[in-house]
């Protein structure tokens, strides 16, 4: 067997050493907040966090110093370190009198991290921020600006139904950081089969658009792969903007590419890969009964109250309430995210209480150690695959078969040691049940 070249690390040193897995979003965010190191795990530096950052904070200085404006995209699967990185540019530029600030348009994420850090400064409403620079053409105070789920972004119908805006939310963003004095860095995070809600189907095309449309010179940093919607735009690519690894647990890394495999239907694929994942002491565990379902996980957690488990279920699920899983919409907006991530194990209001579930509106850009997913009715496998059934909107939805898709794939990829699957009981399901099992899903 050949011995790959380069610098061997020592047997007994890795013996002897700890794995730590990054931090939850929540905790990584609480730890720079206090000045405390983040842990730099040969994990986090293999797959390039701490690049991706160096390379947007020196773009910024470059644009500082040249009096330049830029947008630069950082592309990644879900858990790859897209928000952590976005919160390091914020937290570690340099520039005092003019902070950076993160935006976000994820209330539940701003309102979980706002709590979790007793600070409504360091992350803010992307959407309260639109609505200053375009309704009252408030100039921003920050000369860096991070924002995620770039593709997300609000189209011109979605900005004129809630806002009566006739632009875009990437119209209104360019147009803000065209009018701060001297130069400017925006940087949007993009995920991948994130868009849930309707007016998001507009993609990172509409950034292209608002640039076109601007009136100042822009050059865009993007990874290799988004160069094509920028064909055309002074451009530069760099590959380590490309997060493509999970890191919310080594045992996870694997999970986004199996979720992908289920979701299109290649259930035999999905099973190879679940092999892998299980093996890897990642479960994914299928339960046709909620109570033994909930069993499991308060069994697992049993002695660790630090772990954080719950009900997650999508909002097009119109089954779940007769279930015992009330994600209606009237019951679902009383509950307090902030509270169900953040509180003790004991509180009744955290999402260990396994009573409230949360919608993937309520949990996107979250994470959790083990989600139990409810799995509704308005994804069910037939004869010719998927029958997806999305509920209607009073915003309609352009693509409804893959808003669905990416709910599931929202839900299904919240967690950090393993996942649990609840499929109700009765023939209706049964097709539904047996082809996650032929994906994978250990049945219990």
């Amino acid at each position: 067997m050949e011995v790959a070249a380069g610098p061997q690390l020592d047997r007994l040193t890795w013996l002897a050493g700890t794995y730590a897995p990054l931090p939850t979003i929540i905790d990584a965010a609480r730890r720079i907040f206090r000045d405390e190191p983040l842990p730099r795990i040969w994990r986090a530096e293999s797959v390039g966090v701490h690049e991706t950052v160096r390379v947007v904070q020196d773009r910024a200085e470059a644009a500082r110093a040249s009096g330049e404006r830029v947008l630069a995209l950082i592309a990644g699967v879900p858990g790859a370190g897209k928000t952590l990185a976005g919160l390091r540019i914020v937290y570690e530029h340099e520039d005092s009198a003019a902070p950076a600030t993160f935006l976000s348009g994820n209330g539940p994420l701003v309102a979980v991290l706002q709590d979790a850090l007793k600070n409504s400064v360091f992350v803010k409403d992307l959407h309260k921020a639109v609505h200053a620079y375009g309704m009252r053409g408030q100039i921003p105070q920050q000369h860096v600006i991070v924002f995620d789920e770039a593709q997300r972004a609000w189209d011109r119908g979605k900005m004129y139904t809630a806002r009566e805006l006739d632009f875009s939310e990437p119209d209104v963003l360019i147009a803000a950081a065209e009018r701060i004095p001297k130069w400017a860095t925006l940087v949007g995070l993009v995920g991948e089969g994130q868009e849930i809600h309707g007016g998001e189907e507009g993609g990172l095309g509409q950034w292209a658009d608002a640039i076109a449309a601007g009136q100042e010179h822009w050059k865009v940093v993007v990874p290799p792969r988004l160069a094509r919607v920028f064909t055309g735009f002074d451009i530069q690519t760099d590959p380590r903007l490309d997060l493509t690894t999970s890191l919310r647990s080594r045992r996870a890394e694997r999970l986004h590419d199996w979720v992908s495999h289920l979701l299109e239907g290649r259930l035999e694929i999905a099973h190879e890969l679940a092999n892998e994942i299980d093996a890897g002491s990642f479960p994914i565990r299928l339960f046709r009964n909620l109570e033994a379902a909930k069993d499991y996980a308060r069994e697992r957690y049993d002695d660790e109250p630090g772990k954080l488990f719950g009900l997650l279920a999508s909002s097009h699920a119109k089954n779940l309430p007769g279930l015992g899983v009330d994600n209606s919409f009237q019951t679902t907006k009383r509950v307090q995210v902030a509270r169900w991530f953040n509180d003790p194990a004991d509180s009744p209001r955290s999402g260990r209480a396994l009573t409230h579930p949360l919608t993937e509106f309520m949990c996107q850009g979250l994470e959790l150690d083990l989600p139990v997913v409810c799995w509704g009715s308005d994804m069910l496998w037939g004869r010719d695959g998927w029958s997806i059934r999305p509920t209607k909107r009073r915003f309609p939805l352009r693509d409804p078969d893959q808003i669905v898709r990416n709910t599931y794939r929202v839900l299904l990829t919240r967690g950090r040691d393993g996942l649990v699957l609840f499929v109700p009981p009765g023939a209706v399901y049964e097709q539904t049940a047996q082809a996650l099992i032929g994906a994978g899903a250990w049945a219990e």
